[in-house]
């Protein structure tokens, strides 16, 4: 059968959503929705951000990490990595809106969001918030999301 990439992108999200923890079905997708040339090119972005990351040159990765997120706009892990590069910047108010997009148009289900928008609150000392999220983490069965629950909730 020939490459028809409007059907196969219907097969893919199906696969997807049937299957939201298989990284090689999440992977064909986004093949098929963004181009070879876009992932590959987001790919190289993300790494270079990730290094900039670790040597907690912030500005600079959060620069990498937008520039990969335009070429790949549905791919959680940059948002997420924008969100947490604002929270090590302590633009809290720009960290709490890609954890927001994150959550609330992408829906991962994994609680990871969950508990990194819980430890936002926490820093910014309003533990009730924080752990309102981290039992949402929790209810997603996060390991890290339980921890945290029940490090900083559990009188």
């Amino acid at each position: 059968k020939d490459f028809d990439p409007e059907n196969d992108l219907v097969f893919a999200k199906e696969a997807r959503e049937l299957f939201p923890d298989n990284e090689e079905i999440s992977a064909m997708y986004s093949l098929i929705q963004n181009g070879v040339s876009n992932v590959i090119e987001a790919n190289k972005y993300s790494d270079t951000a990730l290094d900039f990351y670790e040597k907690k040159d912030f500005n600079n990765a959060l620069k990498y990490f937008k520039r990969a997120e335009i070429l790949l706009p549905n791919e959680q892990a940059y948002k997420e990595n924008i969100a947490t590069t604002f929270l090590q910047l302590k633009d809290y108010d720009s960290a709490l809106r890609y954890y927001d997009i994150v959550i609330d148009s992408l829906n991962p289900k994994t609680g990871k969001p969950e508990y990194l928008k819980g430890y936002l609150y926490l820093l910014s000392n309003k533990r009730d918030s924080a752990c309102l999220w981290f039992l949402k983490s929790f209810k997603l069965k996060n390991q890290i999301g339980t921890q945290l629950h029940e490090q900083y909730c559990q009188n």
